[in-house]
Formats: structure tokens, C-alpha cells, sequence
């Protein structure tokens, strides 16, 4: 089975940001956050739902077309592998078939009658099922690697966007509604919550292509009836 030798020097570091006080810790921050409004306003442009509360939180409701998903994610990829998980490069040793990592390029290209391998972001995200299943039949040690860069980016552009849609709902939310959700609820308001709370989840469950067999929708609505006519 093939093994895979990592090179020594660190990789993959995350690109160093110089911080040189408390102070310049905020600014930054500041900057930070006004530049993620500025982004945020501009997409919610190109996708009208971004930021609608009335909607799931999951990225496919907020920004339902996928050719804006996959503009944002090949961007997002973009500063990944420049920054987060920069490309690793691997000769292959003739006889044992193990990946041996390269401390850079030229590192890998002085072995000229070696198999050369490169681990990208792009490279894995572009592979086709045809392609994964090859590897788990001959390469499992690659398919490995592969999967865990792909696990990994997948989590990282999920993030992001839910940084969007986190910042998105906040710039559409009115001041006035905002405190009102700092106040402290009457238990009638709790209550109430969490009846609405009770009838959305049996209308997104009776909804589900996936039967729910424990679910009874008109045994939920009369149960709802009965304790509101109660009061």
C-alpha cells in the first residue's frame, strides 16, 4: 500500500497578519467588518433573497441560483489556496509506489524520472466521481489526501458564507426591530414563540420528500387549537 511522507518545513500556514497593539488589533477589526458590509451589500445586488429572514438560513435558500454560488465559491477558492492551504508537491518512488512530499516546485522537478504529483485546492475540487472512484480502487493513500483538502475547503466556504448571510440579515434588519429583540419576553411571548416554532417544524416536516412517521399533522394542529382555546 502506498504511504505518504510529508516534507518538514511547515506548510499550509495561514498568510501572517503583523497585529502591533490592542489598538491596531480593533482598527483592524473595524476595517474588517466595514469591508464585509460593503462585500455583503454588493452581493445581496446580485442575489435579492440574501439577508431575507423569512427564509432558511442554508445557503441554497439565501442565494438559490447556483451560478452565483459558484462565482463566490471559485473566489473563495482563490484566496484559500493562495493563502490557507497552499499546493503541496509529492515525487512517487518507483518501486514502493509512496508519495514523498517536496519542499517546493523546484524541490519536486529536480527528480526527473520520477512520477510528480500536485495536491491544489482547484485540482481536487475539479475531479470528477470517475476520477474518486479510480483513486479508492487504486490509490486509496491519494484519495485520502484528496478527500481530506475537499473536506476541508467544503467547510471553509461554508463558512463564509455564512458569514454573508449572518451580516446580510443584520444590514436587513430595522433598528427599532433589533431592540426590540433585546428585550426581555412575557412568558405570553415565549409562549407564543414557541407555539409558531411547533407549526412551522410539523409544516417543514409534513413538506419533506421523506415521509416522517411520526409525525400526524391534524394531531398537531388540535393539539395547538385545544391549548390556545383553553386560555
Amino acid at each position: 500500500m502506498a504511504k505518504t511522507q510529508k516534507a518538514d518545513p511547515a506548510v499550509n500556514q495561514v498568510a501572517e497578519v503583523v497585529i502591533a497593539s490592542l489598538k491596531d488589533a480593533g482598527q483592524q477589526q473595524a476595517k474588517n467588518n466595514s469591508m464585509l458590509e460593503t462585500i455583503t451589500r454588493f452581493v445581496m445586488d446580485k442575489a435579492p433573497t440574501l439577508g431575507d429572514a423569512t427564509v432558511d438560513r442554508k445557503v441554497n435558500a439565501q442565494i438559490p441560483d447556483k451560478d452565483t454560488q459558484a462565482e463566490l465559491k471559485a473566489g473563495y477558492m482563490l484566496h484559500y489556496g493562495a493563502n490557507i492551504k497552499k499546493p503541496r508537491y509529492f515525487i512517487v518512488t518507483a518501486n514502493d509506489k509512496q508519495y514523498v512530499e517536496q519542499v517546493s516546485f523546484e524541490e519536486m522537478m529536480k527528480h526527473e524520472k520520477l512520477e510528480k504529483r500536485q495536491l491544489t485546492v482547484d485540482g481536487v475540487m475539479a475531479m470528477t466521481q470517475a476520477e474518486l472512484n479510480r483513486l479508492k480502487d487504486e490509490e486509496p493513500s491519494w484519495l485520502s489526501l484528496v478527500q481530506e483538502l475537499k473536506t476541508s475547503f467544503n467547510q471553509y466556504a461554508s463558512n463564509r458564507f455564512g458569514d454573508l448571510i449572518k451580516k446580510a440579515i443584520e444590514l436587513r434588519t430595522p433598528a427599532d426591530e433589533k431592540r426590540q429583540r433585546g428585550k426581555t419576553k412575557t412568558f405570553v411571548e415565549w409562549e407564543e414563540l414557541h407555539i409558531e416554532a411547533i407549526l412551522t417544524k410539523a409544516k417543514t416536516v409534513r413538506n419533506k420528500s421523506v415521509v416522517d412517521d411520526t409525525l400526524d399533522y391534524d394531531l398537531v394542529l388540535r393539539k395547538v387549537k385545544a391549548y390556545r382555546d383553553a386560555e
